[in-house]
């Protein structure tokens, strides 16, 4: 027999959700992309994380006052810190939910371009996941570049683990437990294998 099943409203949007998470945080609540920031809603009101709903653009500030150009991925590192590909400004943000302080963690904001290092330069950085073969650091797709990048959790400092134009564009990925690393683009799937 089937279970029924219904589907509900949480949030509406402005644009398209690239993802969404539970929000350790606010434990009940759900974190969601949209568009020029990071919300929170626990299916009743929505609030603002970082960013503004219709204001795009580059600055570090807190909560309203930051910018992003496009947030296409995030990820929880701690229950305070999460941390935002600002795809369109070409870099990784670092937001502290306890001031609301967004900062730069990755990559030479609003400059495109491809170099490793602390100063590093990402172009169009899409998806970002938690590395479970190396636990201090970050994957993430850096589109125009083809390449999947290393972020390290402790400084932001930048490694490419695959540059490849195998992998043209890649977009979203994840990792199995074996440490397998699943990659899309707007053709296929791949299978990354490493250790």
């Amino acid at each position: 027999m089937e279970k029924e099943t219904t589907a509900e409203v949480l949030a509406n949007t402005s644009y398209y959700v690239h993802h969404v998470e539970r929000d350790s945080y606010q434990p009940g609540n759900i974190i969601y992309n949209d568009q020029y920031s990071l919300k929170t809603t626990d299916g009743v009101t929505a609030a603002i994380i970082a960013g503004h709903s219709t204001q795009s653009g580059y600055k570090d500030a807190d909560r309203e006052n930051s910018r992003f150009k496009l947030v296409t991925g995030f990820i929880g590192i701690t229950t305070k810190i999460l941390i935002a590909v600002d795809h369109s400004n070409h870099c990784i943000r670092r937001i502290n939910r306890d001031t609301g302080l967004t900062t730069t963690f990755s990559g030479v904001c609003t400059s495109p371009g491809y170099q490793d290092g602390t100063q590093a330069k990402f172009h169009y950085p899409r998806s970002i996941i938690r590395d479970n073969q190396y636990r201090g650091q970050l994957l993430v797709t850096d589109q125009s570049n083809n390449a999947i990048r290393t972020v390290a959790v402790s400084d932001g400092s930048v490694g490419t683990l695959i540059k490849s134009d195998t992998i043209r564009n890649p977009q979203c990925l994840t990792q199995n437990t074996a440490g397998d690393i699943f990659v899309t683009n707007n053709y296929a799937v791949y299978r990354i294998s490493y250790t």
